[in-house]
């Protein structure tokens, strides 16, 4: 049960949150078509009817392999129920092989496709963005320069490791009571 201060807590921070959030709203609502939600550039209308038609044809094409490789998968999991022979397994895996193949070559022309669509100033934008994220700039105890030393992840406390710190005979701990 809540008492009167927990109440009055709660009160607050839903009255913060509101402040908080309010200006963001605004923006976002006065914000032009082209221009709302999170980053810069934005596709058109257009460019995103061209994307959401060629996503369609994609589907379309991708729905023969996709059962053809669920076919596959259940035909080898039938040889593997029967115990067959590594022959007839290599052969039907070979098989899902080449399905997988043609998946990935009809999802890399989808992407080149898609990437035509857009403009290379937001190609480029995006690039160094990911490129930024995998080298963990601006994200506490990455991997980053401004990677802060003694952070790194995973990281136990003391006693990290065989030698480590608090440990009978690591550096710090001995054991000279």
């Amino acid at each position: 049960m809540i008492g009167t201060s927990g109440m009055r807590r709660i009160g607050i921070g839903v009255a913060l949150a509101g402040v908080l959030l309010a200006p963001m709203a605004m923006a976002a609502a006065s914000a032009p078509e082209g221009d709302k939600g999170p980053g810069k550039g934005k596709l058109t209308a257009e460019q995103r009817e061209k994307m959401k038609a060629m996503r369609v044809e994609h589907k379309k094409a991708m729905e023969p392999l996709h059962r053809r490789m669920k076919l596959q998968v259940d035909e080898l999991r039938v040889l593997l129920d029967k115990d067959a022979g590594d022959a007839e397994l290599g052969a039907k895996m070979k098989e899902i092989a080449k399905t997988r193949t043609a998946i990935r070559e009809l999802e890399e022309k989808q992407m080149e496709e898609g990437e035509a669509l857009v403009p290379v100033r937001m190609r480029a934008e995006r690039l160094v963005k990911m490129h930024d994220r995998r080298m963990g700039q601006g994200r506490p105890g990455g991997e980053g320069p401004d990677r802060k030393p003694g952070m790194r992840r995973g990281q136990r406390g003391p006693g990290d490791g065989p030698d480590g710190p608090g440990r009978p005979g690591g550096p710090e701990g001995d054991d000279k009571d």
